[in-house]
């Protein structure tokens, strides 16, 4: 097996495990390879899951990279000025921040 296919199934499986945490929750990405988005910056950023919302898909663009993930939830993020902000997610590229 090459190293991309191991790479490929192991992101696989990675996405459709599933999320541990719950609305009030700090969370990052699972992986690095779950990042799709620009915030959290990366798997030491966390966000709070503000709440769960009936699944949208993240973009109408079917070219898109998010054309295929539904956002399923909003985290709030406070960004490099301080500001804070929510934004949707795909709660299976997720986990629950362990601080």
């Amino acid at each position: 097996m090459s190293i991309e296919s191991e790479t490929l199934r192991n992101a696989f499986d990675l996405i459709n495990k599933p999320r541990d945490f719950d609305v009030g929750d700090l969370v990052t990405w699972k992986d690095q390879c779950m990042k799709n988005a620009s915030l959290p910056k990366d798997c030491n950023s966390f966000g709070i899951v503000v709440r769960f919302e009936e699944p949208t898909r993240g973009s109408g663009s079917v070219g898109s990279n998010q054309y295929s993930d539904f956002k399923d939830m909003v985290i709030g993020i406070i960004d490099e000025d301080g500001d804070y902000s929510e934004f949707t997610a795909a709660s299976r590229r997720m986990k629950k921040f362990v601080e």
